[in-house]
C-alpha cells in the first residue's frame, strides 16, 4: 500500500494595515459609546432617588432615609408605596401609601396619619399622576 501526499500551496494570511485596524477600533468604540449613552439615558429615565423629609411615613421611613424609586410599570395595588408630585402644588415630591384604588382615583395615606398631608386633605388623585413606585431604602437617615 502506498501513501500519496498532496502538495498544497501555503495560504497567505490577510494583511492588516494599521489604518484598517484603527478604523475598526474607532467604529467599535463609537458603537460602545452610543450604547453606553443609551443605557445611561434609560437608567436616568427609569430610576430616581429621593431623601425623606418630614415624618408623614414614620415608622416605615424616617427623616433622612434615602429611597430608590422606579418608574411605575404596573397597575397600582393597595399597600404600594408610591411617589408623585404634590397635588397641592408646593413644588415637592411626596411619598405615600396606596389605600384604595377605584375608577374615580387613588386614595393615598401616610403611615403617620397625625403628621401626614394625604388624600384626606387633597382628595383622590388620578392614577396617571403617580409616576414612581418606592422599591428600596438604600440609606438610613440619622435620628434627631
Amino acid at each position: 500500500m502506498s501513501c500519496a501526499f498532496l502538495r498544497v500551496a501555503a495560504a497567505a494570511l490577510p494583511r492588516f494595515d494599521v489604518v484598517v485596524v484603527v478604523r475598526i477600533a474607532r467604529r467599535h468604540r463609537t458603537r460602545a459609546v452610543r450604547f453606553a449613552l443609551v443605557v445611561a439615558g434609560l437608567l436616568a429615565w427609569a430610576f430616581e432617588r429621593v431623601e425623606v423629609r418630614g415624618s408623614s411615613m414614620a415608622p416605615t421611613f424616617m427623616p433622612g432615609d434615602r429611597l430608590l424609586l422606579v418608574r411605575r410599570y404596573r397597575a397600582l395595588r393597595p399597600g404600594d408605596v408610591v411617589s408623585l408630585d404634590d397635588p397641592m402644588g408646593q413644588g415637592r415630591r411626596i411619598v405615600k401609601r396606596v389605600h384604595t384604588v377605584t375608577a374615580s382615583g387613588v386614595e393615598l395615606v401616610g403611615d403617620n396619619r397625625d403628621a401626614s398631608t394625604d388624600s384626606r386633605d387633597f382628595g383622590t388623585v388620578r392614577s396617571s399622576a403617580i409616576s414612581h413606585l418606592v422599591v428600596r431604602r438604600y440609606a438610613t437617615g440619622t435620628a434627631s
